[in-house]
């Protein structure tokens, strides 16, 4: 069996992508690593992945902001933030896109809807458009499903 040691080298960049179907995992990501480095190499974009315990951690939204230690390119720059020395197997995460560019920046965003005590509860999405000098990303769902929701009144 091959394999990567921790002896093999000083500094290792593996770029691993969504398998959770077998099908998708062949027929649609097995090249993906590939076009996210070539992507690295011809983009201005940096590929910030953040230094996590999990990936769920990171969908928690519990690794950000980048810390000194806390963040890392993915790709041709992996390289440029190295962990401190005597740390392996350092983990970072990141979201990309469906399709070409790959590329995205993660942001955080805090909500407060209002003080329990004299609010409503409600259930609902929420969604978002984020717009800047050069146009706008279009609607983006900032829950998966229906959540519940605590409103002034």
């Amino acid at each position: 069996m091959i394999r990567l040691d921790p002896t093999d080298a000083k500094f290792v960049d593996v770029i691993h992508t969504d398998g959770r179907s077998l099908i998708l995992l062949v027929l649609c990501r097995h090249r993906r690593a590939t076009q996210y480095f070539i992507e690295s190499i011809n983009s201005a974009c940096t590929f910030r992945g953040y230094r996590c315990k999990s990936y769920e951690d990171f969908r928690q939204g519990d690794c950000m902001p980048c810390t000194e230690w806390g963040c890392g390119y993915m790709g041709f720059n992996a390289d440029r933030v190295k962990p401190p020395t005597g740390t392996s197997n350092v983990k970072y995460f990141l979201r990309t896109g469906y399709s070409t560019p790959f590329c995205r920046h993660n942001y955080q965003i805090n909500i407060m809807f209002g003080i329990v005590s004299t609010s409503s509860k409600e259930k609902g999405k929420v969604k978002m458009n984020i717009i800047g000098s050069k146009g706008q990303l279009g609607e983006t769902a900032l829950t998966d499903k229906s959540v519940s929701l605590i409103f002034l009144r």
